[in-house]
């Protein structure tokens, strides 16, 4: 009985990986916008640009400013690819009480920054979506970011730094999912 519950526990330890896996869809939801064309709403952005080539970042709490270089890089590949359309989210995960002084700071920060291009995006730690997106609310994971096309998650990042590989591997994914 204890070697059966041991084997039970080591299955579901390797298959607790954080976020969607490769493969899987990006699901609907409704964060609020703070920055972007869909700034002052709840429009899910799944939902609205379906069929767009796109990244979304979750991130754990509010602003981190470990993040900017990864934010330049969308920033800078949405200009890159506007032929194609894509488009890029950070969406920060924070207690519901917390969503507009959270907010305020994104503002902000996307202003100092100049992240015209990111949409800047924040979603209470109880929303539904968080198990559907795997994303866990306990601190383990400081971020993880989906590269995605028509849905389909074609890349993942678990706690991106700013390092120089880490942006040369995000570019070059959104480039196999923007490039036409």
């Amino acid at each position: 009985m204890s070697l059966l519950l041991s084997v039970v526990l080591s299955a579901t330890l390797v298959s607790a990986e954080p976020g969607l896996r490769i493969g899987e869809n990006v699901p609907a939801f409704e964060p609020h916008h703070f920055s972007g064309p869909d700034k002052g709403t709840d429009t899910c952005p799944v939902c609205k640009y379906v069929d767009r080539p796109a990244v979304q970042i979750w991130v754990s709490g509010g602003w981190d400013p470990d993040l900017v270089p990864a934010l330049r890089v969308l920033n800078s590949d949405v200009q890159r690819y506007r032929k194609a359309e894509f488009k890029a989210f950070a969406n920060f995960v924070v207690p519901k009480g917390q969503i507009d002084p959270t907010g305020q700071v994104l503002e902000q920060m996307g202003s100092v920054e100049d992240l015209p291009g990111v949409a800047l995006m924040a979603t209470p730690t109880d929303d539904t979506v968080l198990p559907a997106v795997k994303f866990p609310t306990d601190g383990s994971v400081k971020n993880i970011v989906f590269v995605y096309k028509n849905r389909k998650v074609v890349a993942k990042f678990v706690n991106i730094g700013g390092d120089r590989t880490s942006m040369r591997e995000l570019h070059q994914s959104i480039d196999r999912i923007a490039r036409k």
